[in-house]
């Protein structure tokens, strides 16, 4: 954090996760006189660049923000519970780095299985989905198993 005068002042950032509203949530702490002998004056503008954040997985979904601020016995001083002002969208979506398709046997009409190996640029976790489309000349039938 840089004051207006452009002096730096020493921040200190704790990550963490909130069970209870099942968010992470980072503190910041202003270290080295951030905030003067008296505290800063109404109206004063705060400005933390936070890096090393991973954006939402899911493009097209709106991820909503809380912002407060809290004294030193963590009571609430200022407030932004409504999270209709702060919130972040992902519009595009990373690319597959690697797919490969092999096939069993390569005769045409043949009944035979294929092997598809993918490689993720974002995190999978239990329950989410891949969907493979098939070219209209592959029969996919409806016993279809997977391994």
């Amino acid at each position: 954090m840089v004051s207006e005068t452009g002096q730096e002042k020493g921040l200190d950032c704790k990550p963490g996760y909130s069970f209870e509203k099942s968010r992470p949530y980072v503190n910041i702490t202003c270290t080295r006189g951030g905030f003067g002998n008296n505290g800063s004056p109404v109206g004063s503008s705060f400005k933390f660049k936070i890096s090393g954040l991973t954006n939402p997985r899911m493009r097209d979904f709106e991820s909503l923000f809380s912002i407060y601020t809290l004294d030193t016995k963590d009571r609430y001083i200022d407030e932004n519970f409504e999270d209709q002002k702060f919130s972040v969208t992902m519009t595009e979506l990373l690319q597959l780095t690697s797919v490969a398709v092999q096939m069993a046997n390569l005769t045409n009409g043949a009944i035979t299985s294929y092997t598809l190996q993918i490689v993720s640029t974002t995190l999978i976790q239990n329950g989410d989905l891949f969907t493979i489309r098939f070219p209209p000349e592959i029969v996919v039938p409806l016993g279809v198993t997977c391994a």
